[in-house]
């Protein structure tokens, strides 16, 4: 059963001096899923950190 996932995390480039926070809604059966959905969309040279996922009602 799918549910809806929060998930949110932050964004750092070589380039950019501090990091971005960013965060989507998704649909999954678990938070792992959720989480690993959005970091299969992030480009593979961006460093991601503090991912947090959530449920939402």
């Amino acid at each position: 059963m799918n549910h809806t996932f929060k998930v949110q995390w932050e964004e750092k480039t070589n380039s950019s001096a501090l990091p971005c926070r960013k965060s989507t809604q998704v649909q999954a059966t678990s938070m792992m899923e959720a989480k690993a959905k959005v970091r299969s969309r992030i480009n593979i040279s961006v460093k991601v950190s503090n991912m947090v996922a959530f449920k939402v009602r």
